[in-house]
């Protein structure tokens, strides 16, 4: 075993014959986070490699003459290790692909394969938004949000639609992504905007300090029936809430926001975010649900109510 230092930081450990990359060798990024692993040959890439996705899943298959993970049966693998796309990829980017099942693991040379279905169903397209479009498929549901929720009539008195979980999950769950068209940053926030902006987060992708701006739900896109490719969105707000927004690196849609537990949510609950106003800062809506404790509590916060 020994290891290579690049000028980044990165580091590769692996087996050397003869001064020769030859074996299972892996990668770690300046941090010490491990982000490949795979075989090697008389000193270059070959067989399955795993490229592990800061922010995201795992992209999986065998790499071409140049170590990278292009071709027609690459497959990109969810963080719950079960749902993921199989079809063609260029350098571990989805071009086009159809969903698979993990269905078992085998070990061969020390490594693990991961073993699919046959891919079924529709082709899905790297299509990520920029300011004039959000996606050319609005209808084509996310494979990893259907496992895990469902959009249907919320608790919430007038607020339409929610969000609801398929199955029970614990805390730190990755449960749905949040595309929209990307919109600059408002300067002026009064009250007439909060309507135009009831849909706004955070971008991701932009700098945080010197280049804000936010992703958005057009009004055309609002209604379920007219955009089901991503559902974060139908999240409705309580002051206790059981998701947060973290960032997700989606194969599909770029890097996006997620919506994760930050509590356990039964099967079947509605699911709840804090959408992060201030009292000085918000609609007027938000001030009246904190000034008179009219807000969703969800299970996990409510108190047993003792017996006798």
């Amino acid at each position: 075993m020994g290891r290579l230092t690049f000028a980044n930081g990165h580091q590769l450990e692996g087996f050397f014959r003869h001064g020769v990359l030859t074996g299972f060798a892996r990668i770690y990024d300046e941090k010490k986070r491990l982000t490949d692993f795979g075989l090697y040959e008389n000193g270059k890439a070959c067989y399955i490699w795993w490229k592990l996705i800061e922010f995201g899943g795992a992209v999986i298959g065998h790499v071409n003459d140049e170590g990278q993970l292009t071709g027609p049966e690459i497959v990109y693998l969810y963080p719950d290790f079960k749902t993921g796309f199989m079809g063609h990829f260029e350098d571990g980017v989805l071009v086009e692909a159809q969903a698979v099942q993990l269905e078992a693991v085998v070990e061969d040379y020390k490594l693990l394969i991961p073993l699919f279905s046959d891919p079924a169903g529709p082709y899905f397209r790297r299509d990520v938004a920029d300011f004039v479009s959000m996606t050319k498929e609005p209808l084509l549901a996310d494979p990893y949000e259907t496992e895990w929720v469902e959009v249907r009539p919320s608790t919430v008195p007038f607020a339409n639609e929610g969000l609801f979980a398929r199955k029970s999950v614990e805390p730190g769950q990755i449960l749905s992504f949040y595309n929209g068209i990307r919109r600059e940053l408002r300067r002026s926030w009064d009250k007439p905007d909060w309507v135009k902006s009831a849909y706004r987060i955070f971008d991701p992708t932009r700098d945080e300090i010197k280049d804000k701006g936010s992703l958005d739900i057009p009004t055309d896109y609002i209604d379920f029936k007219n955009y089901s490719a991503s559902l974060s969105h139908k999240t409705n707000h309580s002051f206790l809430a059981s998701a947060e927004f973290e960032i997700f690196h989606h194969p599909r849609f770029g890097l996006v926001p997620c919506l994760i537990s930050s509590a356990p949510i039964q099967a079947g609950e509605e699911i709840f975010v804090h959408y992060g106003y201030t009292l000085e800062h918000c609609p007027d809506w938000f001030t009246d649900a904190w000034a008179t404790d009219n807000y969703p509590v969800p299970e996990s916060f409510k108190v047993p109510r003792q017996e006798g």
